[in-house]
C-alpha cells in the first residue's frame, strides 16, 4: 500500500526538541495535534505530546514552572495553555495553530510576550493586529491529514456510493436571531450581519462602514458582538445551502450534531449520519463523488476539509477564496460555486454528477496537487520555517 509521505523530503535543518500541548476536549483538535506530531517526528525531530489537563497541572504547580526545560517551542491550538508566565520565564516560545476565526480565539486575551499565532486565513492574520498588537502573527492554511489506512493506488478505481457529501454542525441559537451585545443598536448589528452575510468584506470592515468606530471602540464592538454575528452567518449560509441542495433532488449525506432537531430531517434526500469523529467523517469522503464545502465570503483561507476530500478522491465544490484562486486552478482541481447565487451550485453538481470522466480528471488533479504540495509533512516544514524566522527576529 502506498503511503502519502513516500516521496515527500524533508528541509535539512537541526534537530528540535517541541512540546505539543493536545486539547483534550476537542476531536478535531485532538486529529490535528496527532497529525502534526506524526509529521515533526517524520522529519526527525524530537517531539512529546502532553494533554492541557496534564499541562495545567504542571503550571499549577510552581515547583514543576520549568517543565519540559529542553524544549524549544510549544505548539497549541486556538487558546489553549495562554499563560504568559511560563514563556516569560523559560523564555520559550509557544506557536498557536489558530484554526478559527481571530475574534473567537481572543477573545478576552491581552498581550503575552514569547507567543506566536499561525493563522488558517489571511485576513483573520492582519486583523489579529486590532486585538493583539506585540504578537508576531503569520498564515498557516490547513492541510491534509496522514492516514496511514488509506491506501491511495485503490482511490480511483473504487465504487464510490455517496452522490453528495457535507459536514457541518446545526445550532440553533445561531440559527435564529440576533442578540444585541454590549449596548449597541439592533438594527446596526442586524445591518453589519446582512453586509457581512452577503458581501465580499471581512466583518471589521463591515463594522467600520456601517458603526463609524475608532480603533478602540472596534475592538470592543468586535468582543462584544463578533463571534455572534460571525456564527449566525456561517450557519445561515450552511442551512441555505443544505435547502437548496435537497430541493433540487439530490441525495444529500449529512454528519454532524443537532440536526435531528430540524425540519430538514423530515425531507428523503437528507440522509443523516449523527455526530462523527473527525477520521470517521474524513473516511465518508472516500466514498463520496462530491464533498461540498462553504465558507463566508470574506475568508481569505482555507478549511481541512477542502485537503481532505481532495485526499481522498472525492470532488471538491466549495465557495472561493483568494488563497484559494492563488492555490488552485477552478475546473482544473477544483470548483468554485457563488455563495450569493446557489444556482451555480446545483448546476455544478448536477454536471459532475452527470459527467464521471471530468469529475474524475480534477479529482485526480487535485490529490496529486495535495500530495506535493498540502499534507501535514509540508504544513510541519512550514511552521519550523516560521519559528526559525521568529526566533531570528528577536535576535
Amino acid at each position: 500500500m502506498q503511503n502519502i509521505k513516500t516521496d515527500y523530503v524533508p528541509k535539512k535543518r537541526k534537530n528540535y526538541n517541541i512540546c505539543i500541548i493536545c486539547a483534550t476536549g476537542i476531536d478535531l483538535l485532538r486529529y490535528f495535534h496527532k497529525n502534526i506530531e506524526i509529521a515533526l517526528n517524520f522529519l526527525g525531530h524530537n517531539v512529546k505530546l502532553i494533554t492541557d489537563k496534564e499541562w495545567i497541572e504542571k503550571f499549577n504547580n510552581k515547583n514543576d514552572i520549568l517543565v519540559e526545560s529542553k524544549c524549544d517551542f510549544y505548539l497549541s491550538t486556538n487558546s489553549e495553555c495562554y499563560e504568559s508566565i511560563v514563556y516569560q520565564q523559560k523564555n520559550t516560545p509557544l506557536l498557536v495553530m489558530c484554526i478559527d476565526r481571530v475574534y473567537h480565539i481572543l477573545r478576552n486575551k491581552t498581550n503575552v510576550n514569547n507567543v506566536v499565532h499561525l493563522w488558517v486565513s489571511r485576513r483573520d492574520m492582519n486583523n489579529a493586529y486590532l486585538y493583539i498588537e506585540n504578537n508576531e502573527h503569520y498564515f498557516l492554511p490547513h492541510a491534509a491529514s496522514i492516514d496511514e489506512d488509506l491506501d491511495i493506488n485503490k482511490l480511483f478505481n473504487k465504487k464510490r456510493v455517496l452522490d453528495v457529501f457535507i459536514s457541518c454542525h446545526y445550532i440553533k441559537n445561531f440559527a435564529s436571531s440576533i442578540y444585541p451585545k454590549g449596548g449597541y443598536d439592533i438594527s446596526s448589528i442586524k445591518r453589519v450581519y446582512h453586509s457581512f452575510f452577503n458581501d465580499m468584506k471581512s466583518l471589521e470592515e463591515c463594522t467600520e462602514a456601517e458603526m463609524n468606530f475608532d480603533k478602540k471602540q472596534l475592538a470592543d464592538f468586535m468582543w462584544d458582538s463578533a463571534l455572534f454575528i460571525d456564527s449566525k452567518a456561517r450557519m445561515n449560509a450552511k442551512l441555505t445551502i443544505i435547502n437548496k441542495i435537497i430541493d433540487a433532488g439530490f441525495s444529500l449525506h449529512c454528519c454532524g450534531a443537532n440536526w435531528e432537531k430540524t425540519e430538514i430531517i423530515k425531507n428523503e434526500n437528507f440522509i443523516y449520519y449523527g455526530p462523527l469523529t473527525t477520521k470517521v467523517s474524513n473516511k465518508k469522503m472516500e466514498d463520496a463523488k462530491i464533498v461540498v464545502n462553504a465558507m463566508v465570503p470574506s475568508f481569505d483561507g482555507s478549511h481541512e476539509r477542502i485537503f481532505e476530500s481532495m485526499l481522498r478522491g472525492a470532488l471538491c465544490i466549495t465557495t472561493p477564496s483568494d488563497y484559494l484562486r492563488e492555490t488552485f486552478k477552478d475546473g482544473e482541481n477544483i470548483v468554485f460555486f457563488d455563495p450569493l447565487d446557489l444556482n451555480t451550485l446545483v448546476e455544478k453538481i448536477n454536471f459532475y454528477l452527470q459527467n464521471e470522466g471530468e469529475r474524475l480528471r480534477i479529482t485526480k488533479n487535485a490529490f496529486n496537487e495535495v500530495i506535493s504540495k498540502h499534507t501535514w509533512y509540508h504544513r510541519a516544514d512550514e511552521l519550523l520555517d516560521i519559528y526559525e524566522n521568529y526566533i531570528s527576529l528577536k535576535k
